[in-house]
């Protein structure tokens, strides 16, 4: 029979204190262990050989990983230190008044497990864990709301909130700080449909719904044949059909949610903007000016002045705001 390369043999038992065999040593107390099929025997799997360029590969990303967790060590540490300031912006970014400072010491600790993944992992990995952690941080982990990746297209959005999906989209091809503002940007168009939910009577909210549902179905190319709101209200929007659609947006509702005169002014502001919204594909002046857009920008920007993420975003919005907004 011959000899398979792939495999060298390891006696069953071995001790790593007496063996002299440096490798089989190794191997044993790694559990670097299978079964050579061939023979049956317990067997040590052969180390694939580097290349020198591999391995040269190898040691740098492994410095510069190293490097990268130092200096987030440093941020993390320098945030703890300004806790108030890190308090506030959390419970105005996710309209958590109930945010404690306890509560925001655990949060941190929270993003910095995922920034690591963000060194070590992928884009979409990190995207993922990034994406769970900032649903919880929303209050809105009840919800069941989902992640999706789209493949890019010709649009200029860079993701998406479907309310009667109940998900966020972001598109593949983003970076990992790209994913950090899209999805904290995202999830603040879920906050505000939230509070319609809770604060808005069932016909205002089903006026709300209504118009959205629209606006989706324009954007995705349902309507094609269809020439305005009131015809697609008509010939669509039949009262079984919405109670399918608005499901997964009344799952955003909690139990007992603190309605106030601002919580209740701010759930009128994003109605009313729903009612009146343009895509940006169609009028970027009209989508810049748009309470609900300017509210999520604002959102994502307090987010990337705290974290230091994705700073270019900041000259970005400054630069369309010169060119769009209107007050």
């Amino acid at each position: 029979m011959p000899i398979n390369t792939d495999y060298y043999v390891v006696p069953v038992g071995i001790s790593t204190e007496n063996s002299n065999n440096p490798k089989q040593a190794s191997d044993v107390c790694s559990n670097n262990l299978v079964r050579n099929p061939e023979t049956d025997e317990l067997v040590g799997k052969s180390r694939k050989k580097l290349s020198f360029k591999e391995m040269l590969t190898s040691s740098l990303k492994k410095s510069i990983q190293k490097h990268e967790i130092e200096k987030l060590g440093e941020k993390y540490a320098d945030l703890i230190t300004r806790l108030p300031e890190v308090q506030k912006t959390f419970q105005t970014v996710f309209m958590r008044d109930d945010l404690t400072e306890h509560d925001t010491l655990n949060i941190l600790q929270e993003y910095h497990k995922t920034e690591l993944i963000k060194i070590k992992g992928t884009p979409e990995e990190y995207a993922s864990a990034l994406f769970n952690l900032a649903v919880k941080n929303y209050g809105l982990e009840h919800a069941g709301i989902k992640l999706e990746f789209e493949p890019p297209n010709n649009s200029k959005a860079a993701g998406g909130w479907t309310a009667n999906m109940g998900t966020v989209t972001c598109k593949s091809n983003k970076s990992a700080d790209e994913y950090f503002t899209i999805i904290h940007h995202e999830l603040r168009h879920a906050k505000q449909t939230q509070a319609v939910v809770e604060n808005s009577s069932d016909e205002e909210y089903k006026d709300y719904f209504k118009r959205l549902c629209y606006r989706c179905a324009k954007n995705d190319g349902h309507v094609k044949n269809i020439n305005s709101y009131e015809e697609f209200e008509q010939r669509i929007l039949t009262p079984d059909f919405l109670k399918i659609v608005m499901k997964p947006s009344k799952k955003l509702a909690r139990k007992n949610p603190q309605i106030t005169e601002e919580t209740k002014e701010f759930a009128m502001r994003m109605l009313e903007a729903e009612k009146n919204y343009t895509d940006c594909d169609t009028d970027m002046a009209a989508y810049w000016n748009a309470d609900n857009e300017k509210d999520a920008r604002f959102a994502e920007i307090e987010m990337v002045k705290l974290f230091g993420i994705n700073k270019s975003r900041i000259n970005y919005y400054n630069d369309m705001d010169k060119k769009y907004l209107i007050n």
